[in-house]
């Protein structure tokens, strides 16, 4: 698992933030699951705790393992769209 920021827009020092899960059993096919829920004012990190993620909130202090995860059997990419709202850097307006 690991989580960052890619650069969108070095013009106006755009960027967007990720977090991708590595399947979790072994296999020959190398699958990937890009996951953008609808919006903008929608985060895809929503989809990420809340549906097909590896973990989701059982309470609002504790996070649990989900057991019907998408990423038993593939990759998993959440990237969150381009909002003000979200964890995306913008430091001029687009």
């Amino acid at each position: 698992m690991h989580a960052g920021l890619l650069p969108v827009n070095p013009q106006h020092h755009g960027s967007l933030f990720f977090w991708h899960f590595e399947k979790k059993y072994p296999s020959d096919k190398l699958r990937t699951v890009i996951w953008l829920n609808g919006g903008p004012g929608c985060s895809s990190l929503i989809g990420a705790w809340m549906a097909i993620g590896p973990f989701s909130f059982q309470d609002e202090n504790t996070m649990i393992e989900n057991d019907g995860s998408w990423h038993l059997y593939t990759n998993l990419l959440f990237v969150d769209q381009l909002s003000k709202y979200h964890f995306q850097v913008i430091r001029e307006k687009s």
